[in-house]
């Protein structure tokens, strides 16, 4: 666990140091995060003896505590509104006591409580469809569906690996641990790969200027149109009106649609504006 640990600091220190999103780094913080998660809800329950129930409910705690101060601290908890390094360092923390959760809550459900792993998969799976729905249909808060959705996710996994690796007569496929690992990792760098060659995630190009009616930014603006078109991507133009604070809005919430970069004549002046544009991790260019 202490080697896993270090591993994921090392390429913490990666992610916060990267200037744009880059699938490979992001992707290894996910795994890595994700196992660290898992080895401290399994530390504290098999290794020192604490009751599932109460590594749960610690979790859940910790979980809700990491929330509260995100949102005093940014007054959001948005994925999309994820622009500075404090919020990343939230949600990093946040997506670590939700591996740990989730892992505590499916060892509870699925070996305690004797549901079994696939009836686990299926019950999990079921629920997430109900949160899915509930948002497009009664329209359930984007993020909150989001992180429910996120929460369960790990139990899910767990229980699909546990399903997979098990013997026969425990209701498993007889996969082993290695040959379900081994298939785990192909898939996760499988879709690494994919979204770094194909940077399907990343098609976008935003453009803030501040009045798109000026027939200068117009000609830019379809320069930039016909360059990004050639290269398979697409661009999002907005108008600040001549204000830096809408502005910057517009800038937060491009860059939380991962757009690949953006152009921009700036409104904001001095050296605060100019360090509020370098917290941004892609490629901004000011004209």
């Amino acid at each position: 666990s202490l080697l896993m640990t270090a591993a994921l600091v090392v390429v913490l220190v990666f992610q916060f140091k990267a200037r744009r999103y880059v699938p490979g780094i992001y992707w290894l913080a996910v795994v890595l995060i994700s196992v660290v998660g898992t080895l401290l809800s399994d530390k504290l329950a098999d290794d020192m003896g604490v009751p599932l129930v109460d590594t749960t409910v610690a979790f859940a705690i910790l979980l809700a505590v990491t929330f509260a101060a995100w949102w005093a601290s940014e007054r959001t908890l948005s994925i999309h509104s994820i622009v500075t390094r404090r919020r990343e360092a939230f949600y990093w923390l946040a997506i670590l006591f939700t591996f740990a959760l989730g892992t505590s809550a499916g060892d509870l459900f699925d070996e305690q409580m004797g549901v079994g792993y696939w009836p686990t998969v299926a019950i999990v799976a079921v629920i997430i469809g109900l949160i899915t729905l509930a948002h497009f249909t009664l329209r359930l808060n984007a993020v909150l569906a989001f992180w429910l959705a996120y929460i369960l996710t790990r139990p899910l996994g767990a229980s699909i690996g546990d399903g997979m690796s098990q013997a026969h007569k425990d209701g498993g496929l007889g996969l082993g641990t290695t040959g379900t690992s081994v298939i785990f990792l192909v898939v996760i760098l499988a879709l690494v790969v994919f979204l770094a060659v194909t940077k399907v995630d990343q098609t976008l190009i935003g453009l803030i200027t501040p009045n798109v009616g000026n027939p200068f930014f117009g000609d830019i603006r379809r320069e930039l149109e016909n360059y990004a078109i050639e290269h398979n991507h697409f661009v999002l133009v907005s108008d600040s009106s001549g204000k830096s604070t809408r502005e910057r809005d517009v800038l937060e919430h491009l860059v939380g649609l991962k757009v690949a970069g953006v152009v921009l004549a700036p409104n904001g002046q001095g050296q605060d504006y100019a360090d509020f544009i370098q917290n941004f991790k892609i490629p901004i260019v000011c004209f």
